[in-house]
């Protein structure tokens, strides 16, 4: 369940990469498990792919997984895409 009102909710890694691409994404909130063999893994190395890039504007992000290896397999991949678009000192999750 999203946080608040301003979420958009995908379901799928495939459909979460398509909304990526429009530009409207300001923040994300990571699953790992998404039901399919294509993860949130999967997205997280997708946005950094396209930081590195230089062709995705920064995201505030948290993860929401209870998957212990997906989480941390995210968080390493987001945190190279912050690396990337130049954030050195990142705010702790809520």
């Amino acid at each position: 369940m999203p946080p608040d009102g301003n979420w958009h909710v995908v379901r799928t890694a495939t459909e979460a990469i398509e909304f990526l691409k429009t530009g409207k994404v300001e923040r994300i909130s990571f699953d790992h498990d998404l039901g399919t063999d294509i993860t949130g893994y999967h997205v997280a190395n997708f946005i950094e792919q396209m930081a590195a890039e230089g062709r995705l504007a920064r995201l505030d992000w948290q993860i929401h997984s209870a998957n212990p290896v997906g989480r941390a397999n995210i968080q390493r991949a987001m945190e190279s895409a912050d690396r990337f678009w130049g954030v050195v000192d990142r705010q702790p999750e809520m």
